[in-house]
């Protein structure tokens, strides 16, 4: 069966901010000169683009470092946020519906427990926790790093399956019974506590910022979208 990806997956974006802040006519007429000059000099032109163009190379030089900082995030979402889901058994749109009696009476037939809901055979539980519904997006142009969970890199298409069922609803029981949705991963910033918020956060914007600023000497020049 081919597997069918979760529509808008959660996304934890982190993008190159600017900082703004009043200055006088005597600061902007020497800024303005100073730009005139560089752009007068093509002595200078030519090492602003050596700049530039280090400042790319360093950045993906960073692609390593910065992986390991959006792995810590991707750790936060999966083992702390679902994980708190599972236990709690509740979601994006509060607590998950109770089992019917179908769903019931097809795992006592199955040897399966009747409780925790979607934790049956463990095998949706067990690629959430494992990082399997992860992946990393790193676009050094951009300065854009994010952090996505879906189904795309799910293994086995059964449980891809699964996980676009729990995740979206719909008519997929016995004999076209419809499945509530019960989310189990965040679909949007709201779904975090404000702790989890916080270290995530931190994460993109103490780290990453760090990482950044150790290869290029630039700081504070990103923000997180949440």
């Amino acid at each position: 069966m081919a597997r069918t990806p979760f529509t808008g997956p959660s996304q934890y974006d982190i993008r190159s901010g600017a900082t703004g802040r009043f200055i006088s006519r005597k600061e902007a007429a020497r800024a303005l000169e100073a730009e005139i000059e560089i752009k007068a000099s093509k002595e200078n032109l030519e090492d602003l683009e050596e700049r530039i163009s280090k400042y790319r190379i360093d950045r993906f030089d960073a692609l390593d470092d910065i992986y390991i900082a959006l792995r810590k995030i991707g750790k936060v979402l999966t083992h702390e946020v679902s994980g708190r889901m599972f236990d709690e058994e509740s979601g994006a749109y509060g607590d998950w519906p109770g089992l019917s009696r179908t769903a019931i009476w097809w795992r006592i037939a199955n040897e399966f427990d009747e409780e925790p809901i979607l934790q049956a055979s463990q095998s949706l539980y067990m690629s959430v926790m494992s990082g399997e519904v992860l992946d990393y997006q790193m676009d050094t142009f951009q300065d854009e790093y994010r952090v996505e969970l879906s189904n795309q890199n799910i293994s086995d298409s059964i449980t891809a399956w699964k996980y676009y069922v729990h995740m979206s609803g719909g008519s997929f029981g016995f004999g076209g019974a419809y499945i509530p949705p019960r989310p189990f991963v965040p679909i949007d910033v709201d779904n975090l506590t404000e702790g989890e918020k916080y270290t995530v956060s931190e994460i993109f914007e103490n780290e990453i910022n760090s990482i950044i600023g150790a290869k290029t000497g630039v700081t504070d020049v990103f923000t997180t979208a949440i």
